[in-house]
């Protein structure tokens, strides 16, 4: 449990390789699946407008068409035109949006909502479509796609403008099926980022792992439980890492050894004038009517052992 939290504790400072490759792994993972579901959700929304505009424009050529074949932009009534009219109702029904027809003094001489009819439309989009240039224009905000259709005279030889058919049709149905393919791409996103995370902490705990070897091997040699080289070949840093410290375990041997060698040199050194003196001493005490002058000569003996054994002491503080 301890090491449990030191680790969290490391991974949490991003101090531990574990941690950034978790993180790594994790970004690397999550950011494509999240770009992917907006790439998705974008590309289906321009192609439904894209697919929405053409098939309206095609709508409206056709109605435009039926409205040349009327005579329609010749100053007839509307309510002399129950076809045209009929067909301008189903368009704007379907598409639930608004269709304006404009003559070519820039008249309203139809609404289907009924609040234009009579008020003159001028716009960039009009005048372009007078010059016989179709024009689209999709507001994302308010969710309406703006159509302009001219309504072209094919049968003479000029092929002149009579008018435009300005559509504005409603997205609401487009914004629907973005909503739930968002929805759906959101909960695939939602299960790729969880198995990303199971993922990412797997490969993470897999990828340091031999680190972790190397660290209990080492700490196996420092509690004393081996002195043999270790080894751990699963990647070329961990053998680079296992060779240098199977080199400084070699060269710690080396001069435990030396130590040893030189502690019991110098055990031996110190004990031999400890040992003369001990036996001298002895000696006297074994001998009580020893004359003076065997006290004399024992005592001058223990006196050089004192200072051989001094002098040996001097030396080794001087190392």
């Amino acid at each position: 449990m301890k090491n449990l939290l030191s680790e969290i504790l490391e991974m949490a400072r991003m101090r531990s390789l574990r941690a950034r490759i978790f993180l790594i792994i994790l970004v690397v993972g999550v950011v494509p699946s999240i770009l992917a579901r907006y790439a998705i959700v974008s590309n289906y929304e321009n192609r439904a407008v894209a697919t929405r505009v053409t098939t309206v424009q095609n709508q409206l050529a056709i109605v435009s068409n039926h409205l040349i074949s009327n005579n329609y932009q010749n100053g007839l009534t509307y309510s002399s035109n129950t076809v045209t009219e009929a067909e301008l109702e189903m368009l704007s029904s379907i598409y639930e949006g608004r269709v304006m027809v404009i003559n070519s003094n820039f008249k309203v001489v139809e609404d289907t909502y009924g609040i234009s009819v009579g008020k003159i439309m001028i716009s960039e989009e009009v005048i372009k479509c007078f010059n016989g240039e179709s024009t689209s224009y999709y507001d994302s905000d308010h969710g309406y796609i703006e159509l302009t259709v001219p309504i072209t005279d094919t049968t003479s030889s000029s092929s002149k403008v009579k008018g435009v058919l300005l559509t504005s049709i409603s997205n609401d149905s487009i914004l629907a099926m973005m909503a739930v393919l968002n929805r759906n791409a959101r909960i695939l996103e939602i299960l790729m980022i969880i198995v990303i995370f199971a993922l990412a902490l797997l490969l993470s705990r897999f990828l340091t792992r031999p680190l972790d070897n190397v660290t209990r091997a080492i700490a196996e040699v420092k509690a004393g439980y081996s002195n043999e080289p270790i080894s751990v070949p699963d990647y070329a840093e961990t053998v680079h890492i296992v060779d240098a410290f199977n080199q400084l375990l070699a060269r710690m041997s080396v001069l435990d050894q030396s130590r040893e060698e030189f502690v019991a040199n110098v055990s031996h050194e110190l004990k031999t004038p400890m040992t003369s003196i001990k036996v001298l001493a002895d000696s006297l005490l074994s001998q009580p009517d020893a004359p003076a002058e065997l006290y004399r000569e024992f005592l001058g003996d223990i006196g050089n052992e004192i200072d051989r054994e001094n002098r040996i002491i001097t030396d080794l503080l001087a190392l």
